[in-house]
């Protein structure tokens, strides 16, 4: 890093640590999403926050120095929230703020649903209606859990196993997703790869892998190396879908198509000031980087400047990531979590020190051995 950029590791650790301590409620395992402009629904939610906050303790290597205790305690807490009774999916993880939340319904609601029924039976959209994407969300916040779980050396309590394990049923169920835009569908394909990779016995996974692995290769584009349908989406989609659907390559330790290409890609412009925008072209950079040292060079300057975007959403006075510049997130799966005031918070936090380890990783310039969280 040059001197503009200059970071103090240490410091950044204690500042992050002082920051994500500030959102700790009376409860032990209870953290608010930021300090002070959080909304009453943000302030009732805990089970993905907690995730969070263990994603940044693994990053900072402070995880494996708690004692079996406390880490057992707080794998405990986690696997509270796993509900074998619930009818839509069996051992889901769900937060009970966040079903009462999400499955609110007012007036807007319903004309929108109206509105989406009406397109997908008449234009053949995919859109979801209200309680799908209350489904779809528990979905991803159970894949979440797991996954979080699974980084930290654990299980999840009971294992889930809603989700296909026949090609047949694997191909039926991402063709009902929209890969002419391939950020949402990505994120399927992952957390199909989380649940195969994880939930089932070695005969299971390696039947799912080769599966998943069938209907991927059906998608890469030999061009750009990204994975979608139909005509080549806007750049945001083109990469963010590709980080979705390569986590779940690495899941399935399935090598990436066109590393090279994805590379080349990445480098052609800055992605935009958002949290996910900056991971998602730092991570498909350096998981291609694994399978090769294609302009090492280029991209070591490039990552320079991603850098300089980091550090602009860094909250020094309090410690932090904001998610936005100048702007904390707002939202939780759907759910207004922040007034969005300028202040860091805890998405943010933790997707900005995901990217700057994978930065320091790639720049081998680790020397505080922060680890890279596998999403």
């Amino acid at each position: 890093m040059n001197n503009k950029q200059s970071i103090n590791l240490n410091m950044l650790e204690e500042d992050i640590l002082t920051f994500i301590n500030s959102l700790k409620k009376n409860n032990e395992f209870h953290y608010l999403p930021v300090q002070q402009g959080a909304t009453k629904d943000g302030m009732k939610l805990k089970l993905g926050f907690m995730c969070y906050i263990s994603k940044i303790l693994y990053t900072l290597n402070i995880w494996d120095s708690y004692d079996e205790e406390t880490k057992i305690s707080w794998v405990n807490e986690v696997n509270s929230y796993q509900d074998v009774n619930y009818l839509h999916a069996k051992n889901s993880y769900i937060d009970p703020s966040f079903l009462a939340l999400s499955s609110k319904i007012n007036l807007i609601d319903i004309s929108k649903d109206i509105y989406r029924l009406l397109s997908n039976n008449i234009l053949k959209t995919k859109y979801e209606l209200k309680k799908e994407k209350t489904q779809t969300s528990i979905r991803a916040e159970t894949k979440q859990c797991i996954a979080t779980l699974n980084q930290l050396g654990y299980q999840n309590k009971n294992s889930f196993l809603d989700f296909p394990q026949t090609e047949f049923e694997i191909f039926k169920l991402l063709n009902t997703y929209d890969w002419s835009q391939p950020w949402s569908a990505g994120a399927q394909f992952a957390g199909l790869s989380v649940f195969s990779s994880t939930q089932l016995n070695t005969q299971g996974k390696n039947s799912n892998t080769e599966s998943l692995s069938n209907y991927i290769n059906k998608l890469v584009n030999f061009e750009n190396g990204c994975y979608y349908s139909g005509d080549r989406p806007i750049r945001s989609q083109l990469i963010n879908g590709s980080m979705k659907v390569i986590s779940g390559l690495d899941w399935l330790n399935l090598e990436i198509h066109y590393p090279e290409k994805l590379i080349d890609l990445c480098l052609e412009n800055n992605p935009s000031g958002e949290g996910c925008d900056l991971v998602d072209n730092v991570y498909v950079i350096y998981k291609c980087l694994q399978q090769t040292n294609y302009k090492k060079k280029e991209v070591n300057k490039y990552l320079e400047t991603i850098i300089d975007l980091i550090m602009l959403h860094y909250h020094s006075e309090t410690g932090g990531f904001s998610y936005f510049k100048e702007k904390s997130q707002t939202h939780y799966y759907g759910i207004k979590i922040s007034e969005g005031k300028n202040e860091p918070d805890l998405h943010g936090t933790v997707l900005l020190l995901w990217a700057l380890s994978m930065i320091l990783e790639i720049q081998e310039k680790n020397i505080n051995n922060w680890n890279i969280i596998k999403p």
